[in-house]
């Protein structure tokens, strides 16, 4: 009696088709998420346009600007549920 082994090697084609389905599915979701952030524009409290604010801080002179615009916003004109709802959404 003579038994035959069938020794296999690798990735079978299932194997294989699951793999690349995967990488699609992450490649897909990472897609929406850049997207999802990137379309929402930047809007200050007093009406600025998004082009206006700056998007990040590189320097010690662009923190204190950003701190003295902070400070001298008008913050008891901010809707609370308004507020509360954007901040919902973001998360």
């Amino acid at each position: 009696m003579k038994s035959s082994i069938n020794k296999q090697r690798g990735f079978g084609f299932i194997g294989l088709l699951v793999l690349i389905v995967v990488i699609g599915l992450i490649a897909f979701i990472g897609v929406k998420v850049m997207d999802m952030r990137s379309a929402k524009p930047i809007v200050s409290d007093s009406g600025s346009s998004p082009s206006s604010v700056s998007a990040k801080i590189s320097s010690k002179a662009d923190l204190q600007n950003a701190a003295s615009t902070l400070d001298a916003s008008n913050i008891s004109s901010v809707d609370l549920t308004q507020l509360d709802s954007d901040l919902n959404a973001l998360l």
